[in-house]
């Protein structure tokens, strides 16, 4: 389909949807967006310590949904 970017939200930001996040930055996606406020976890520290992995690690955006419009 040549999608160079994606945009990731759900429920488990601490497991689902950083392996999403990770599985795009592994192959290549140039541009990842995982709005923060469009994502959960079981507690505030879980999806803290995940939101924060994704942006350092996998260097995805993580800016809330109204950001980017």
């Amino acid at each position: 389909m040549g999608a160079r970017e994606l945009i990731v939200a759900g429920l488990s930001a601490d497991m689902c949807v950083q392996m999403t996040a990770a599985d795009a930055f592994l192959r290549g996606f140039e541009g990842v967006w995982v709005p923060a406020d469009c994502t959960a976890a079981e507690t505030p520290q879980a999806k803290a310590a995940a939101v924060k992995y994704m942006r350092d690690i996998l260097k995805c955006d993580v800016r809330p949904a109204r950001a980017r419009r």
